[in-house]
Formats: structure tokens, C-alpha cells, sequence
């Protein structure tokens, strides 16, 4: 019986990774970040970077998620005063491109 749930749920993680990496659902990913146009995270790659080799990193990420090597860094955390108070409140600033397998001839990937 457990076998049987532990093949289900990578059957239902299988799937949900093969729609994520299409081509046209990463680059709907990117324009929601572009539009977002926030800070950089740890990796510090601003939006306007990424832009520069949209065409690229988008086929790297997409190749990455279906090989099962792209690895997700961890938000860059900050303070930001709270609304209203003066006391500070923490934010999580998510990374535009991270993986910890980059290729060396590729930093800030």
C-alpha cells in the first residue's frame, strides 16, 4: 500500500514539473516577475540582467527542470518597517534565476 502512494505522488510531482518547464508557462513566469520588477535576491541578478538573456536562461531553467538539477536558492531576507508601527517586519525577496548546480562560466546562476 505505501508503495503504492509513494508511485502516485511522483506520478502527480512527474506531471506538475512536465507542465512547469513548457516553454510557454516559463516564459508566462517570467513576465509575471518582469512585471513585478522587484529587487534581486541572494544571487543579486536584477530583472533588467535576466532581460539581457531572457532567451537563454529561460531554455537553461527549462532544461534544468526536466533533467531534475535545477535547485531553488532560499529567499534574501530583509527588514521593512511595518505599515502603521514603527517596528520592522521581515520580507522573503526570492531570487529571478538561482540554482546551486550553475555552471562556473555562468555566475550569477
Amino acid at each position: 500500500m505505501e508503495e503504492q502512494v509513494t508511485e502516485e505522488l511522483e506520478v502527480k510531482v512527474t506531471e506538475a514539473l512536465e507542465r512547469v518547464y513548457e516553454p510557454r508557462r516559463l516564459r508566462e513566469a517570467w513576465h509575471q516577475i518582469k512585471r513585478n520588477a522587484g529587487a534581486a535576491g541572494i544571487d543579486r541578478m536584477t530583472v533588467e540582467e535576466f532581460e539581457k538573456r531572457e532567451e537563454e536562461l529561460l531554455k537553461l531553467i527549462g532544461k534544468k527542470l526536466k533533467a531534475g538539477t535545477y535547485r531553488f536558492k532560499p529567499a534574501r531576507r530583509v527588514l521593512i518597517p511595518k505599515e502603521g508601527s514603527n517596528k520592522m517586519r521581515p520580507l522573503g525577496i526570492p531570487v529571478v534565476y538561482g540554482s546551486n548546480s550553475q555552471p562556473e562560466h555562468q555566475p550569477g546562476i
